[in-house]
Protein backbone atom coordinates (compact mmCIF):
# COMPACT_ATOMS: atom_id res chain seq x y z
CA UNK A 1 0.00 0.00 0.00
CA UNK A 2 1.27 3.69 -0.88
CA UNK A 3 0.55 4.65 2.98
CA UNK A 4 3.71 2.28 4.20
CA UNK A 5 5.77 4.74 2.18
CA UNK A 6 4.42 7.85 3.32
CA UNK A 7 3.30 7.53 7.16
CA UNK A 8 5.43 5.79 9.86
CA UNK A 9 4.43 2.73 11.87
CA UNK A 10 3.84 4.82 14.86
CA UNK A 11 1.27 7.34 12.69
CA UNK A 12 3.90 10.17 12.54
CA UNK A 13 4.10 11.25 8.46
CA UNK A 14 7.49 11.59 6.91
CA UNK A 15 5.80 14.98 4.66
CA UNK A 16 4.19 17.84 5.05
CA UNK A 17 2.28 20.45 2.89
CA UNK A 18 3.30 23.79 5.02
CA UNK A 19 1.08 26.73 4.19
CA UNK A 20 1.38 30.36 5.74
CA UNK A 21 -1.58 32.71 6.76
CA UNK A 22 -0.39 36.44 7.85
CA UNK A 23 -1.46 40.08 7.91
CA UNK A 24 -5.04 39.57 7.61
CA UNK A 25 -7.62 36.90 7.20
CA UNK A 26 -8.90 37.63 3.71
CA UNK A 27 -7.02 34.30 2.50
CA UNK A 28 -8.64 32.41 4.94
CA UNK A 29 -11.14 30.77 2.33
CA UNK A 30 -8.17 30.40 0.27
CA UNK A 31 -6.41 28.18 2.70
CA UNK A 32 -9.53 26.17 3.36
CA UNK A 33 -10.31 25.13 -0.04
CA UNK A 34 -6.42 24.42 -0.63
CA UNK A 35 -6.96 21.83 2.36
CA UNK A 36 -10.22 20.33 1.16
CA UNK A 37 -8.40 19.83 -2.51
CA UNK A 38 -5.32 17.96 -0.91
CA UNK A 39 -7.64 15.62 0.66
CA UNK A 40 -9.51 14.71 -2.28
CA UNK A 41 -6.32 13.51 -3.51
CA UNK A 42 -5.78 10.90 -0.73
CA UNK A 43 -3.07 12.97 0.52
CA UNK A 44 -0.66 10.95 2.32
CA UNK A 45 1.41 14.37 4.49
CA UNK A 46 0.50 16.41 7.72
CA UNK A 47 -1.18 19.52 6.26
CA UNK A 48 0.13 22.35 8.58
CA UNK A 49 -0.43 26.03 8.92
CA UNK A 50 1.54 28.93 9.65
CA UNK A 51 -0.10 31.43 11.18
CA UNK A 52 0.84 35.07 12.62
CA UNK A 53 -0.87 36.94 15.44
CA UNK A 54 -3.27 38.81 13.26
CA UNK A 55 -5.48 35.17 12.17
CA UNK A 56 -8.35 35.60 15.46
CA UNK A 57 -9.47 32.53 18.03
CA UNK A 58 -12.42 32.04 15.92
CA UNK A 59 -10.73 31.81 12.70
CA UNK A 60 -7.80 29.07 14.79
CA UNK A 61 -11.14 26.85 15.46
CA UNK A 62 -12.28 26.72 11.75
CA UNK A 63 -8.65 25.96 10.42
CA UNK A 64 -8.44 23.00 12.87
CA UNK A 65 -11.65 21.08 11.01
CA UNK A 66 -8.78 21.09 8.06
CA UNK A 67 -5.22 20.98 9.31
CA UNK A 68 -3.42 18.50 11.17
CA UNK A 69 -1.20 21.29 13.17
CA UNK A 70 -1.48 24.84 13.27
CA UNK A 71 1.70 26.46 14.55
CA UNK A 72 2.00 30.09 15.49
CA UNK A 73 5.08 32.02 14.30
CA UNK A 74 6.69 35.54 14.38
CA UNK A 75 6.81 37.41 11.24
CA UNK A 76 10.18 37.72 9.67
CA UNK A 77 10.58 41.09 7.92
CA UNK A 78 12.67 42.65 4.98
CA UNK A 79 13.47 45.67 3.78
CA UNK A 80 10.85 45.45 0.84
CA UNK A 81 8.26 48.16 0.22
CA UNK A 82 5.84 45.63 -1.02
CA UNK A 83 3.06 45.15 1.81
CA UNK A 84 3.23 41.13 1.23
CA UNK A 85 6.98 40.55 -0.07
CA UNK A 86 8.73 42.15 2.47
CA UNK A 87 6.88 39.59 4.97
CA UNK A 88 7.76 36.39 2.52
CA UNK A 89 10.63 35.27 3.67
CA UNK A 90 8.46 34.13 7.01
CA UNK A 91 8.04 30.86 4.89
CA UNK A 92 11.52 29.75 6.06
CA UNK A 93 10.04 29.41 9.44
CA UNK A 94 8.86 25.58 7.75
CA UNK A 95 12.54 24.96 8.08
CA UNK A 96 12.34 24.31 12.11
CA UNK A 97 10.11 21.47 11.47
CA UNK A 98 12.55 18.86 11.58
CA UNK A 99 10.61 16.30 12.48
CA UNK A 100 9.81 15.60 8.77
CA UNK A 101 11.91 14.36 6.41
CA UNK A 102 10.74 16.80 3.51
CA UNK A 103 8.59 20.24 3.39
CA UNK A 104 6.54 21.06 0.28
CA UNK A 105 5.79 25.09 0.92
CA UNK A 106 2.42 25.71 -0.62
CA UNK A 107 1.34 29.42 -1.64
CA UNK A 108 -2.45 29.30 0.04
CA UNK A 109 -4.33 30.70 -3.27
CA UNK A 110 -3.43 27.48 -4.65
CA UNK A 111 -5.64 23.94 -5.13
CA UNK A 112 -3.95 20.54 -5.59
CA UNK A 113 -6.13 18.71 -8.30
CA UNK A 114 -4.00 14.94 -8.93
CA UNK A 115 -1.06 13.21 -7.17
CA UNK A 116 -0.47 15.06 -4.27
CA UNK A 117 1.99 12.74 -2.76
CA UNK A 118 4.27 12.68 -5.87
CA UNK A 119 6.27 16.04 -5.03
CA UNK A 120 7.68 14.39 -2.36
CA UNK A 121 9.81 11.67 -4.64
CA UNK A 122 11.44 15.11 -6.04
CA UNK A 123 14.67 15.72 -4.84
CA UNK A 124 15.07 18.88 -2.37
CA UNK A 125 15.78 21.64 -2.34
CA UNK A 126 13.15 22.21 -5.26
CA UNK A 127 11.60 24.77 -7.08
CA UNK A 128 8.83 24.58 -9.75
CA UNK A 129 10.30 25.98 -12.84
CA UNK A 130 7.94 27.52 -15.86
CA UNK A 131 8.97 29.92 -18.79
CA UNK A 132 12.49 30.06 -17.68
CA UNK A 133 12.19 31.21 -14.28
CA UNK A 134 11.56 29.69 -11.09
CA UNK A 135 7.94 30.51 -9.22
CA UNK A 136 7.70 29.72 -5.52
CA UNK A 137 4.11 29.47 -5.14
CA UNK A 138 5.98 25.59 -4.39
CA UNK A 139 8.91 25.13 -2.94
CA UNK A 140 10.20 21.71 -1.72
CA UNK A 141 12.65 21.66 1.49
CA UNK A 142 14.26 19.59 3.75
CA UNK A 143 14.09 21.33 7.23
CA UNK A 144 17.16 21.67 8.83
CA UNK A 145 17.82 24.26 11.61
CA UNK A 146 20.96 25.31 10.35
CA UNK A 147 19.76 26.59 6.75
CA UNK A 148 17.30 28.47 8.63
CA UNK A 149 19.62 30.60 10.59
CA UNK A 150 21.80 31.21 7.62
CA UNK A 151 18.62 32.03 5.51
CA UNK A 152 17.23 34.20 8.25
CA UNK A 153 20.30 35.46 8.78
CA UNK A 154 21.21 36.41 4.97
CA UNK A 155 17.89 38.02 4.76
CA UNK A 156 17.72 40.52 7.75
CA UNK A 157 21.50 41.36 8.44
CA UNK A 158 21.94 42.42 5.15
CA UNK A 159 18.71 44.56 4.81
CA UNK A 160 17.95 42.96 1.32
CA UNK A 161 14.79 44.34 -0.32
CA UNK A 162 14.98 41.43 -3.13
CA UNK A 163 12.28 38.32 -2.98
CA UNK A 164 11.88 35.30 -1.49
CA UNK A 165 13.27 33.69 -4.23
CA UNK A 166 16.42 35.77 -4.66
CA UNK A 167 16.79 34.60 -0.67
CA UNK A 168 16.46 30.82 -2.12
CA UNK A 169 18.59 31.42 -5.13
CA UNK A 170 21.61 33.20 -3.15
CA UNK A 171 21.63 30.41 -0.47
CA UNK A 172 21.22 27.45 -2.13
CA UNK A 173 23.29 26.56 -4.97
CA UNK A 174 22.11 23.18 -7.09
CA UNK A 175 18.03 23.78 -6.89
CA UNK A 176 16.26 21.10 -8.53
CA UNK A 177 13.78 22.90 -11.11
CA UNK A 178 10.95 21.06 -10.34
CA UNK A 179 8.28 20.40 -13.60
CA UNK A 180 5.70 23.09 -13.88
CA UNK A 181 2.66 20.47 -13.86
CA UNK A 182 3.03 20.32 -10.08
CA UNK A 183 1.74 23.52 -9.63
CA UNK A 184 0.34 25.53 -13.18
CA UNK A 185 -0.51 29.36 -13.23
CA UNK A 186 -4.26 29.92 -13.81
CA UNK A 187 -4.39 26.77 -16.27
CA UNK A 188 -5.38 23.37 -15.15
CA UNK A 189 -5.05 21.93 -18.24
CA UNK A 190 -2.39 18.91 -17.73
CA UNK A 191 -1.68 20.47 -14.66
CA UNK A 192 -1.58 18.32 -11.08
CA UNK A 193 -1.88 21.77 -9.00
CA UNK A 194 -3.50 25.85 -10.36
CA UNK A 195 -1.84 29.28 -8.53
CA UNK A 196 -4.29 31.80 -8.96
CA UNK A 197 -1.84 34.33 -9.64
CA UNK A 198 -2.91 37.55 -10.90
CA UNK A 199 -6.92 37.18 -10.23
CA UNK A 200 -8.42 35.25 -7.31
CA UNK A 201 -11.43 33.35 -7.37
CA UNK A 202 -12.10 34.27 -3.59
CA UNK A 203 -11.73 38.73 -4.01
CA UNK A 204 -14.72 40.34 -4.24
CA UNK A 205 -13.07 43.68 -5.81
CA UNK A 206 -11.66 42.88 -9.06
CA UNK A 207 -11.18 44.57 -12.41
CA UNK A 208 -12.68 41.76 -14.55
CA UNK A 209 -16.02 41.27 -14.53
CA UNK A 210 -18.09 38.71 -12.72
CA UNK A 211 -19.87 37.70 -15.63
CA UNK A 212 -16.38 36.87 -17.39
CA UNK A 213 -14.85 35.49 -13.86
CA UNK A 214 -18.09 32.55 -13.72
CA UNK A 215 -17.36 31.68 -17.33
CA UNK A 216 -13.37 30.71 -16.24
CA UNK A 217 -12.94 26.79 -15.25
CA UNK A 218 -10.61 27.32 -13.29
CA UNK A 219 -12.61 29.60 -11.16
CA UNK A 220 -15.34 27.30 -11.33
CA UNK A 221 -13.67 24.14 -9.77
CA UNK A 222 -12.16 26.79 -7.03
CA UNK A 223 -15.84 27.19 -6.16
CA UNK A 224 -16.69 23.62 -6.55
CA UNK A 225 -14.45 22.80 -3.87
CA UNK A 226 -16.24 25.23 -1.53
CA UNK A 227 -19.61 24.32 -2.41
CA UNK A 228 -18.39 20.58 -1.07
CA UNK A 229 -16.90 22.36 1.88
CA UNK A 230 -20.25 24.56 2.82
CA UNK A 231 -22.39 21.61 2.62
CA UNK A 232 -20.58 19.24 4.54
CA UNK A 233 -19.78 22.51 7.47
CA UNK A 234 -22.96 24.84 6.97
CA UNK A 235 -22.08 26.63 10.11
CA UNK A 236 -19.06 27.98 8.52
CA UNK A 237 -21.38 30.79 6.75
CA UNK A 238 -20.86 32.06 10.33
CA UNK A 239 -17.70 33.04 10.14
CA UNK A 240 -16.33 36.86 8.99
CA UNK A 241 -13.21 35.56 7.59
CA UNK A 242 -15.68 33.41 4.59
CA UNK A 243 -18.55 36.67 4.08
CA UNK A 244 -16.57 37.28 0.59
CA UNK A 245 -16.21 33.91 -0.91
CA UNK A 246 -19.72 32.90 0.07
CA UNK A 247 -20.79 36.07 -1.60
CA UNK A 248 -19.58 35.12 -4.52
CA UNK A 249 -20.25 31.67 -4.44
CA UNK A 250 -23.80 32.72 -5.64
CA UNK A 251 -22.85 33.90 -8.75
CA UNK A 252 -21.48 29.99 -9.35
CA UNK A 253 -24.41 28.25 -8.33
CA UNK A 254 -26.10 27.89 -11.62
CA UNK A 255 -23.30 26.28 -13.33
CA UNK A 256 -21.81 23.91 -11.08
CA UNK A 257 -23.86 21.21 -11.49
CA UNK A 258 -23.15 20.47 -14.88
CA UNK A 259 -19.77 21.14 -14.75
CA UNK A 260 -19.20 18.55 -11.45
CA UNK A 261 -20.52 16.03 -13.99
CA UNK A 262 -18.02 16.84 -16.51
CA UNK A 263 -15.14 17.03 -13.58
CA UNK A 264 -16.12 13.51 -12.38
CA UNK A 265 -16.45 11.99 -15.93
CA UNK A 266 -12.91 13.32 -16.44
CA UNK A 267 -11.61 12.15 -13.29
CA UNK A 268 -12.24 8.57 -12.89
CA UNK A 269 -9.02 7.11 -14.12
CA UNK A 270 -7.91 9.49 -11.07
CA UNK A 271 -10.04 8.02 -8.85
CA UNK A 272 -9.51 4.57 -9.22
CA UNK A 273 -5.47 5.15 -9.08
CA UNK A 274 -6.38 6.97 -5.92
CA UNK A 275 -8.26 3.72 -4.52
CA UNK A 276 -6.16 1.45 -5.70
CA UNK A 277 -2.98 3.31 -4.18
CA UNK A 278 -4.94 3.51 -0.98
CA UNK A 279 -6.24 0.36 -0.47
CA UNK A 280 -4.66 -1.80 -2.93
CA UNK A 281 -8.30 -2.79 -4.28
CA UNK A 282 -8.49 -2.13 -8.47
CA UNK A 283 -11.80 -1.40 -9.32
CA UNK A 284 -13.87 0.55 -11.72
CA UNK A 285 -16.94 0.33 -9.44
CA UNK A 286 -18.58 2.72 -7.43
CA UNK A 287 -15.35 4.67 -6.53
CA UNK A 288 -16.94 7.58 -4.93
CA UNK A 289 -18.07 5.28 -1.76
CA UNK A 290 -14.12 4.84 -0.78
CA UNK A 291 -13.12 7.20 1.70
CA UNK A 292 -9.78 8.97 0.74
CA UNK A 293 -8.91 11.64 3.73
CA UNK A 294 -6.66 10.23 6.45
CA UNK A 295 -7.17 12.96 8.79
CA UNK A 296 -11.02 12.59 9.23
CA UNK A 297 -14.15 10.70 9.42
CA UNK A 298 -16.77 10.35 6.87
CA UNK A 299 -19.30 13.50 7.17
CA UNK A 300 -22.28 12.23 5.41
CA UNK A 301 -25.83 13.70 5.31
CA UNK A 302 -27.76 13.08 8.06
CA UNK A 303 -29.57 9.16 8.29
CA UNK A 304 -32.81 10.08 8.04
CA UNK A 305 -35.06 8.14 10.91
CA UNK A 306 -38.86 8.18 10.38
CA UNK A 307 -41.95 7.38 12.27
CA UNK A 308 -45.59 8.09 11.60
CA UNK A 309 -45.86 11.20 13.15
CA UNK A 310 -43.71 12.66 15.95
CA UNK A 311 -45.71 12.08 18.93
CA UNK A 312 -44.39 9.88 22.03
CA UNK A 313 -47.90 7.15 21.20
CA UNK A 314 -46.58 7.03 17.41
CA UNK A 315 -42.77 6.42 19.20
CA UNK A 316 -44.19 3.85 21.38
CA UNK A 317 -45.62 2.02 18.55
CA UNK A 318 -42.17 2.23 16.56
CA UNK A 319 -40.64 0.99 19.37
CA UNK A 320 -42.97 -1.85 19.20
CA UNK A 321 -42.55 -2.92 16.03
CA UNK A 322 -39.07 -3.72 16.53
CA UNK A 323 -39.21 -5.54 19.94
CA UNK A 324 -41.63 -7.63 21.88
CA UNK A 325 -40.14 -6.04 25.05
CA UNK A 326 -43.18 -3.63 25.21
CA UNK A 327 -45.83 -5.05 23.69
CA UNK A 328 -47.42 -4.98 27.68
CA UNK A 329 -50.91 -2.54 26.50
CA UNK A 330 -49.73 -0.28 29.64
CA UNK A 331 -47.34 1.15 27.19
CA UNK A 332 -50.50 2.94 25.55
CA UNK A 333 -50.72 5.22 28.15
CA UNK A 334 -48.04 6.80 28.51
CA UNK A 335 -47.53 10.69 28.09
CA UNK A 336 -44.22 11.40 27.58
CA UNK A 337 -40.68 10.19 27.36
CA UNK A 338 -39.91 10.37 31.31
CA UNK A 339 -43.30 7.98 32.34
CA UNK A 340 -42.24 5.35 29.22
CA UNK A 341 -39.26 5.59 31.28
CA UNK A 342 -40.66 4.90 34.11
CA UNK A 343 -42.18 1.99 33.55
CA UNK A 344 -39.37 0.08 32.84
CA UNK A 345 -37.23 -1.80 34.73
CA UNK A 346 -34.14 -3.13 32.46
CA UNK A 347 -31.14 -0.38 32.21
CA UNK A 348 -30.20 -2.19 28.78
CA UNK A 349 -34.03 -1.64 27.51
CA UNK A 350 -34.03 1.62 29.30
CA UNK A 351 -30.67 2.88 27.42
CA UNK A 352 -32.36 1.15 23.93
CA UNK A 353 -35.27 3.19 24.21
CA UNK A 354 -33.24 6.34 25.18
CA UNK A 355 -31.15 5.80 22.19
CA UNK A 356 -33.95 5.62 19.96
CA UNK A 357 -35.68 8.65 20.73
CA UNK A 358 -32.31 11.14 20.76
CA UNK A 359 -32.09 9.98 16.96
CA UNK A 360 -35.68 10.31 16.08
CA UNK A 361 -36.76 13.55 17.32
CA UNK A 362 -34.74 16.25 15.93
CA UNK A 363 -35.75 19.29 18.99
CA UNK A 364 -33.78 16.85 21.69
CA UNK A 365 -30.23 18.31 22.63
CA UNK A 366 -27.62 15.86 24.70
CA UNK A 367 -25.06 17.52 26.36
CA UNK A 368 -21.97 16.02 28.00
CA UNK A 369 -20.59 18.21 31.07
CA UNK A 370 -17.54 16.79 32.07
CA UNK A 371 -15.90 17.51 35.61
CA UNK A 372 -12.85 16.03 37.40
CA UNK A 373 -14.11 14.80 41.26
CA UNK A 374 -14.05 17.41 44.02
CA UNK A 375 -15.21 20.07 40.83
CA UNK A 376 -17.82 22.09 41.37
CA UNK A 377 -20.51 20.97 38.55
CA UNK A 378 -21.59 23.48 36.10
CA UNK A 379 -24.93 25.57 37.07
CA UNK A 380 -28.07 24.62 35.08
CA UNK A 381 -30.90 27.43 34.36
CA UNK A 382 -34.31 27.05 35.63
CA UNK A 383 -35.35 26.61 31.96
CA UNK A 384 -33.22 23.99 31.07
CA UNK A 385 -34.04 22.52 34.36
CA UNK A 386 -37.82 22.64 32.83
CA UNK A 387 -36.81 20.71 29.36
CA UNK A 388 -35.27 18.42 31.27
CA UNK A 389 -36.11 14.74 29.69
CA UNK A 390 -33.61 12.02 31.45
CA UNK A 391 -30.19 12.34 33.24
CA UNK A 392 -27.47 10.05 33.59
CA UNK A 393 -24.43 10.02 35.26
CA UNK A 394 -21.20 8.14 34.63
CA UNK A 395 -17.04 7.64 36.44
CA UNK A 396 -15.09 7.46 33.47
CA UNK A 397 -11.08 7.81 33.71
CA UNK A 398 -9.46 10.18 31.55
CA UNK A 399 -8.08 7.46 29.51
CA UNK A 400 -11.22 5.82 28.76
CA UNK A 401 -12.95 9.43 28.30
CA UNK A 402 -10.19 10.50 25.34
CA UNK A 403 -10.89 7.36 23.57
CA UNK A 404 -14.97 7.83 24.13
CA UNK A 405 -14.87 11.65 23.24
CA UNK A 406 -12.60 11.42 20.35
CA UNK A 407 -14.87 8.78 18.50
CA UNK A 408 -17.88 10.70 19.38
CA UNK A 409 -16.89 14.37 18.92
CA UNK A 410 -15.56 14.69 15.56
CA UNK A 411 -15.40 18.20 14.80
CA UNK A 412 -12.15 18.73 13.80
CA UNK A 413 -9.22 16.40 12.47
CA UNK A 414 -7.91 13.47 14.39
CA UNK A 415 -4.20 15.65 15.44
CA UNK A 416 -6.29 18.43 16.81
CA UNK A 417 -8.57 16.74 18.42
CA UNK A 418 -6.18 14.58 19.87
CA UNK A 419 -4.36 17.64 21.27
CA UNK A 420 -7.89 19.13 22.65
CA UNK A 421 -8.31 15.73 24.18
CA UNK A 422 -4.62 16.01 26.22
CA UNK A 423 -6.01 18.01 29.11
CA UNK A 424 -7.85 14.97 30.22
CA UNK A 425 -5.24 13.00 33.05
CA UNK A 426 -5.11 9.53 31.46
CA UNK A 427 -4.98 8.52 35.59
CA UNK A 428 -7.79 10.75 36.66
CA UNK A 429 -11.28 10.10 38.03
CA UNK A 430 -14.01 12.26 35.50
CA UNK A 431 -17.39 12.57 36.05
CA UNK A 432 -19.89 12.50 33.23
CA UNK A 433 -22.99 14.03 33.29
CA UNK A 434 -25.41 13.13 30.28
CA UNK A 435 -28.21 15.48 30.09
CA UNK A 436 -31.21 14.96 27.48
CA UNK A 437 -33.15 18.10 27.22
CA UNK A 438 -36.30 18.55 24.93
CA UNK A 439 -36.24 22.33 23.31
CA UNK A 440 -37.39 24.01 19.84
CA UNK A 441 -34.83 26.42 20.53
CA UNK A 442 -30.61 25.33 19.92
CA UNK A 443 -29.14 26.11 23.19
CA UNK A 444 -26.39 27.99 24.76
CA UNK A 445 -24.84 27.09 27.74
CA UNK A 446 -21.84 29.65 28.98
CA UNK A 447 -18.59 27.72 30.32
CA UNK A 448 -15.44 25.94 29.46
CA UNK A 449 -16.30 24.16 26.03
CA UNK A 450 -13.48 21.80 26.84
CA UNK A 451 -15.63 20.22 29.54
CA UNK A 452 -19.21 20.94 27.69
CA UNK A 453 -20.41 19.51 24.93
CA UNK A 454 -23.54 19.80 23.32
CA UNK A 455 -25.08 17.80 20.88
CA UNK A 456 -28.16 18.24 18.13
CA UNK A 457 -27.14 16.97 14.66
CA UNK A 458 -28.34 13.04 14.31
CA UNK A 459 -25.38 11.92 13.59
CA UNK A 460 -23.69 13.12 16.50
CA UNK A 461 -26.30 11.32 18.46
CA UNK A 462 -26.41 8.37 16.97
CA UNK A 463 -22.62 8.15 17.92
CA UNK A 464 -23.15 9.32 21.51
CA UNK A 465 -25.99 7.03 21.72
CA UNK A 466 -23.70 4.40 19.96
CA UNK A 467 -21.48 4.41 23.52
CA UNK A 468 -23.91 6.20 26.28
CA UNK A 469 -27.02 4.33 25.83
CA UNK A 470 -25.17 0.87 25.24
CA UNK A 471 -23.45 -0.99 28.06
CA UNK A 472 -21.70 -3.39 25.98
CA UNK A 473 -19.90 -0.50 23.64
CA UNK A 474 -19.20 1.24 27.13
CA UNK A 475 -17.67 -1.67 28.47
CA UNK A 476 -15.76 -2.49 25.47
CA UNK A 477 -13.76 0.82 26.15
CA UNK A 478 -13.74 0.45 30.05
CA UNK A 479 -11.60 -2.86 28.70
CA UNK A 480 -9.24 -1.00 26.06
CA UNK A 481 -10.90 -2.34 23.21
CA UNK A 482 -11.67 1.01 21.37
CA UNK A 483 -8.31 2.47 22.10
CA UNK A 484 -7.37 3.89 19.07
CA UNK A 485 -4.96 6.77 20.34
CA UNK A 486 -1.85 5.74 22.22
CA UNK A 487 0.38 8.06 23.37
CA UNK A 488 -1.39 10.99 21.36
CA UNK A 489 -0.73 9.41 18.27
CA UNK A 490 -2.91 6.85 15.98
CA UNK A 491 -0.25 4.10 14.83
CA UNK A 492 -0.17 3.23 11.10
CA UNK A 493 -2.37 0.54 11.32
CA UNK A 494 -4.80 2.47 13.35
CA UNK A 495 -5.23 4.95 10.43
CA UNK A 496 -5.36 2.16 7.90
CA UNK A 497 -8.60 0.54 10.10
CA UNK A 498 -9.81 3.54 10.34
CA UNK A 499 -9.99 4.00 6.68
CA UNK A 500 -11.40 1.32 5.70
CA UNK A 501 -14.37 1.67 8.55
CA UNK A 502 -14.74 4.76 7.21
CA UNK A 503 -15.55 3.60 3.82
CA UNK A 504 -17.77 1.02 4.95
CA UNK A 505 -19.70 3.31 7.20
CA UNK A 506 -20.42 5.68 4.00
CA UNK A 507 -21.50 2.77 1.45
CA UNK A 508 -24.09 1.87 4.91
CA UNK A 509 -25.49 5.43 5.41
CA UNK A 510 -25.68 5.54 1.92
CA UNK A 511 -27.25 2.33 0.93
CA UNK A 512 -29.59 2.41 3.76
CA UNK A 513 -32.07 5.11 5.48
CA UNK A 514 -31.70 5.16 9.78
CA UNK A 515 -34.91 2.73 9.96
CA UNK A 516 -33.25 0.42 7.55
CA UNK A 517 -29.99 0.34 9.07
CA UNK A 518 -31.29 -0.56 12.57
CA UNK A 519 -31.97 -3.83 10.73
CA UNK A 520 -28.54 -4.58 9.62
CA UNK A 521 -25.79 -6.21 12.07
CA UNK A 522 -22.31 -6.95 11.44
CA UNK A 523 -21.71 -10.79 11.95
CA UNK A 524 -17.83 -10.98 11.10
CA UNK A 525 -15.24 -8.54 11.26
CA UNK A 526 -12.62 -10.59 8.62
CA UNK A 527 -14.18 -10.74 6.11
CA UNK A 528 -16.55 -7.72 6.77
CA UNK A 529 -19.78 -9.28 6.95
CA UNK A 530 -23.19 -7.81 7.25
CA UNK A 531 -26.40 -9.38 7.76
CA UNK A 532 -29.36 -7.85 6.10
CA UNK A 533 -32.75 -8.88 7.52
CA UNK A 534 -34.75 -6.03 6.50
CA UNK A 535 -37.37 -7.45 3.89
CA UNK A 536 -36.76 -7.09 0.33
CA UNK A 537 -37.64 -8.69 -3.18
CA UNK A 538 -35.11 -10.66 -5.29
CA UNK A 539 -34.73 -7.17 -7.82
CA UNK A 540 -34.59 -4.60 -4.54
CA UNK A 541 -31.29 -7.62 -3.35
CA UNK A 542 -30.29 -7.34 -6.76
CA UNK A 543 -29.55 -3.20 -6.77
CA UNK A 544 -27.88 -3.48 -3.28
CA UNK A 545 -25.61 -6.24 -4.56
CA UNK A 546 -24.77 -4.34 -7.96
CA UNK A 547 -23.64 -1.49 -6.09
CA UNK A 548 -21.79 -3.17 -2.86
CA UNK A 549 -17.94 -2.24 -2.50
CA UNK A 550 -15.11 -5.00 -2.41
CA UNK A 551 -14.20 -4.56 1.51
CA UNK A 552 -18.02 -5.91 2.72
CA UNK A 553 -20.08 -9.31 2.30
CA UNK A 554 -24.00 -9.53 2.96
CA UNK A 555 -25.98 -12.00 3.34
CA UNK A 556 -29.77 -11.23 2.94
CA UNK A 557 -32.03 -12.85 5.26
CA UNK A 558 -35.30 -12.12 2.95
CA UNK A 559 -33.72 -13.89 0.20
CA UNK A 560 -34.09 -17.62 -0.73
CA UNK A 561 -30.47 -17.89 -2.57
CA UNK A 562 -28.65 -16.98 1.06
CA UNK A 563 -31.58 -19.35 3.01
CA UNK A 564 -28.84 -21.76 3.22
CA UNK A 565 -26.35 -19.69 4.72
CA UNK A 566 -29.16 -17.63 6.97
CA UNK A 567 -30.16 -20.69 8.96
CA UNK A 568 -27.09 -20.90 10.95
CA UNK A 569 -27.98 -16.85 11.99
CA UNK A 570 -31.21 -17.70 13.19
CA UNK A 571 -30.32 -16.28 17.01
CA UNK A 572 -28.69 -13.08 15.61
CA UNK A 573 -31.85 -12.68 13.32
CA UNK A 574 -34.13 -13.24 16.38
CA UNK A 575 -31.87 -10.40 18.61
CA UNK A 576 -31.14 -7.97 16.02
CA UNK A 577 -32.73 -5.59 18.49
CA UNK A 578 -31.60 -6.61 22.14
CA UNK A 579 -29.63 -4.56 22.99
CA UNK A 580 -27.60 -6.87 25.29
CA UNK A 581 -26.83 -8.73 22.17
CA UNK A 582 -24.98 -6.56 19.99
CA UNK A 583 -22.60 -3.29 20.72
CA UNK A 584 -22.40 -0.58 18.36
CA UNK A 585 -20.01 1.99 16.53
CA UNK A 586 -21.42 5.26 15.20
CA UNK A 587 -24.67 3.33 14.92
CA UNK A 588 -23.52 -0.03 12.91
CA UNK A 589 -24.75 -3.04 14.84
CA UNK A 590 -21.56 -5.61 15.93
CA UNK A 591 -23.27 -9.24 17.01
CA UNK A 592 -21.87 -10.71 20.39
CA UNK A 593 -21.12 -14.29 20.19
CA UNK A 594 -21.01 -16.02 23.48
CA UNK A 595 -17.98 -17.54 24.38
Amino acid sequence: MEIDKFIKSNGDKKYAYVMLLMIDEKYVSASLVLAESMRKTACLADLVVMIDETISEETINLLKKFYDRIIEIKKIKISNPDRTQKYLITKIEALKLTEYEKVALIDVDSIILDESNKIFEEKTPGIIYSDNTFNTGLVLLEPNKKDYDNIKSISVSNNIKKTFLYVLEKYYTDINKLDSKFLKSNNYTDALGIQYNENKPFIIKSPISIDLRVSWPHFKLWFLYLKNILNDYPDIEKYSCMKDSIELSKYYLASLSRFLLQEREKNKKKLKKRVKDLYNIDTEKDLDYYHLDISKEYDSDELTYLINDYTIKSFVEYLKTKTNLLQDSVYTTVIDIKSLVKMVDDINIIDWILSEYVKIFNNIFVILMINEEGEPRQKITNEMKNNLVFRKEFKISGIILKSIMFNIYQENVYNERIQELSIYNDYTEYRVQLLLYQSVYPLNIEGDNQKIFIFNDTNEKVRLGSVFFNTNTLSRYTKGKMDLVKDNKISRKGIINILKFQTIKKWLYNTYSGNELDNVIVIKSKPFTLLDTNKYNEIEIKKILEKKIKLINIIFSSSKIFKQKTKSYDEVIKNINNPKKYWQYEGIKMYIYKN
